[in-house]
């Protein structure tokens, strides 16, 4: 059995080593929620040590939940020139794709991953992009290749067709394919990734698990349209006493999001679609609202407002009438959906929006391409919006709770450290 091994009479538990290309505490975007919640899950079974190459910050580590330890090893001042003059020479930022073809530049982080392994029975590659650092550290275990997108599909809608964008996109490839041929096992987000990535690696579907997105489902009230309605007047009340331009204002439509390509696209499909919607209040919240920091003639009604605290994420999505979804880039599946159906906000969205979730148009969200006529079917409606809260709430506590999804992610992980303890 799984941790049969015993030291000093006591049975151990199974080590995981998980490698990620950011500081996992800070939780601030897609894939640290999801490291944090999934892995987090995953401890629940086994000891977890995150060993995470992080941008600037402490060295050392910190207790992230029981049995979750995450080892902060800042990328070196080398290697940050490296993946500066990559990015440089593409014209975005590509410092994920650095993070493993120059991290023998940060010998400090090689250190710390033999040292993580020495006793461990399992590897994690949050991302294939540290692959390249299991052979630098001479680490020599079976390892899960935990994909939160198709990398080369990520990187293809947003790469430039220039040649030094083609010769990244190539690598991202690469890369890709031999993680998926060499991983012992892979989990990914959809069925559509996982048809993908199997192709990729040129093994069959079956080897791939899925492990979509989540959420904490127990964070979240669920629906009470009650309460929603005068969370949402009170706020609108404050929003147009700073305002005189709000006066029309009747409704508050939330979008939700981290500097990251699909959602800045996202947000351009919001400032565009905003005018034929005048009576909604479209309210932008997270990280990617710095790229529209010094964006002249906003429509009136569009309101970024940069990072806010849990706290204030948590009171907007409480006031929210519908929760937009305008995603039309990317890969994986989008977290925030997941987030708005836990919170029984009343959904619309891009079908793309939806890809890869068993989200169904009508009955949990009002599914479409055009923006307006999708969040005006969401407002004339709130007696369906009101079920279609109810029954998207339900689907979240069925499917995509992290606690759950934990587990799905241990019986893989189960499965390759019993042939090392068992």
């Amino acid at each position: 059995p799984v941790g049969s091994d015993r030291q000093n009479g006591a049975r151990r538990r199974p080590k995981v080593v998980v490698l990620t290309t950011f500081r996992v505490a800070d939780r601030g975007h897609g894939g640290q929620l999801r490291s944090f919640h999934l892995y987090g899950a995953l401890a629940r079974h086994a000891d977890v040590e995150i060993v995470s190459l992080t941008d600037g910050g402490e060295a050392g580590s910190t207790a992230l939940a029981p049995g979750l330890v995450e080892t902060a090893v800042p990328v070196s001042e080398a290697q940050r020139r490296a993946a500066e003059a990559m990015s440089l020479a593409v014209g975005l930022p590509v410092s994920d794709l650095a993070a493993g073809t120059e991290i023998e530049r940060t010998p400090a982080y090689l250190r710390r991953l033999r040292a993580a392994t020495r006793n461990a029975d399992v590897v994690i590659l949050a991302e294939p992009y540290l692959h390249p650092a299991l052979a630098a550290a001479g680490v020599d275990l079976p390892f899960v290749y935990d994909a939160f997108n198709v990398e080369a599909d990520l990187k293809g809608d947003v790469l430039p067709t220039t040649a030094a964008g083609r010769a990244v996109h190539d690598q991202v490839v690469a890369l890709e394919a031999r993680v998926s041929a060499e991983a012992a096992a892979i989990t990914a987000c959809s069925r559509i990734d996982a048809r993908a990535l199997a192709a990729a690696g040129r093994r069959p579907t079956t080897d791939v698990t899925v492990v979509p997105n989540g959420t904490d489902v127990a964070a979240f009230a669920g629906p009470d349209p009650e309460r929603r309605r005068r969370q949402g007047e009170r706020w609108l009340a404050r929003y147009r006493s700073i305002d005189p331009r709000a006066r029309g204002l009747e409704a508050i439509a939330v979008f939700v999001g981290s500097w990251h390509p699909p959602n800045l696209d996202a947000a351009e499909q919001v400032i565009k679609a905003a005018p034929y919607a005048r009576d909604v209040l479209f309210v932008l919240g997270g990280r990617h609202g710095d790229a529209f920091a010094g964006r002249k003639r906003l429509p009136p009604n569009v309101v970024f407002t940069g990072v806010i605290p849990t706290s204030a994420k948590d009171a907007l999505l409480d006031a929210a009438h519908v929760a937009v979804n305008p995603v039309r880039l990317g890969s994986g599946t989008n977290l925030k959906i997941i987030e708005y159906l836990a919170a029984g906000i009343p959904v619309a969205s891009t079908a793309f929006g939806v890809r890869g979730l068993d989200v169904a148009n009508g009955v949990h969200a009002v599914i479409g391409d055009d923006i307006p006529a999708t969040v005006r079917a969401v407002l004339d409606d709130p007696e369906a919006a009101a079920a279609r809260a109810v029954a998207g709430r339900a689907l979240v506590e069925a499917r995509y709770d992290w606690q759950g999804l934990g587990d799905r992610l241990w019986t893989v992980v189960a499965a390759l450290a019993g042939t090392r303890t068992g």
